[in-house]
């Protein structure tokens, strides 16, 4: 889908509403999307598509009023943390928009970050979340739930989908109704990784099987993951030895 910016643009100070000249947003534009001035570092989400030629934006437009602007309308993001995709037809305006997505993973990687989607309290263990989540909810992840108990921080045990929904288990028994934030760390996703991996792990241009019992022609440096015991093993010279 890329990019979208047919027709011009108009943005009046202290106004919600942006206005095209010669757009057609009703077919080209969604509730979500994110529409910015060419070559500006700020982006407005889209609150609502009311014409071909109006939008309602998230929040006010604090400049001054202009018109004719030359804009982009970004379409594509991605799954699970609803971060924008660069496309090749984005120009020159690409490397803001992926640096805008770089500082967010920076963000969410080394602390908590706010899980992009809404989640509604299931069990006194675990909550709801709308799609297939079961990808960023992996097992040993750690979140910090905002309840109507107070904040958990917790670990999750487990998550499944099933009729469009994902249920996520956590380390704790003492959620309460509502849930209102979910933040979400990537700082232990390492151990978790296994859920991602294929049946032959490529590692270092080595194909190891580990449902095997033999691990291959062995090599200092080389580490392999056991998909079955979910532990990761090295060669120190002489033995393969687990890595702790």
């Amino acid at each position: 889908m890329s990019v979208y910016n047919i027709g011009t643009l108009t943005l009046t100070s202290g106004s919600t509403i942006a206005s095209g000249y010669g757009t057609f947003w009703n077919a080209n534009a969604s509730i979500g999307n994110l529409i910015m001035k060419r070559g500006a570092s700020v982006a407005w989400s889209i609150a609502g598509v009311v014409t071909d030629t109006q939008l309602n934006l998230n929040t006010t437009y604090p400049g001054p009023t202009e018109s004719g602007l030359v804009y982009d309308l970004i379409r594509d993001f991605t799954i699970n943390a609803n971060l924008p995709k660069p496309m090749g037809s984005d120009r020159s305006d690409w490397p803001m928009i992926w640096a805008d997505d770089l500082d967010k993973m920076d963000a969410w990687s080394l602390g908590w970050n706010q899980t992009p989607f809404t989640c509604t309290y299931s069990i006194p263990s675990g909550f709801s979340a709308s799609g297939d989540r079961t990808s960023l909810f992996s097992e040993d992840i750690k979140l910090k739930i905002v309840h109507g108990g107070g904040i958990s921080v917790c670990t999750i045990d487990s998550s499944t989908y099933s009729g469009g929904s994902t249920v996520v288990y956590v380390d704790t028994n003492d959620l309460q109704t509502p849930i209102s934030t979910v933040y979400h760390s990537l700082m232990t996703v390492a151990s978790s990784v296994y859920g991602a991996l294929p049946d032959t792990i490529k590692v270092r241009s080595k194909n190891i099987d580990p449902s095997t019992t033999g691990w291959g022609e062995a090599e200092e440096g080389i580490i392999w993951f056991n998909k079955t015991d979910k532990e990761f093993r090295g060669w120190n010279g002489t033995d393969i030895v687990m890595l702790g």
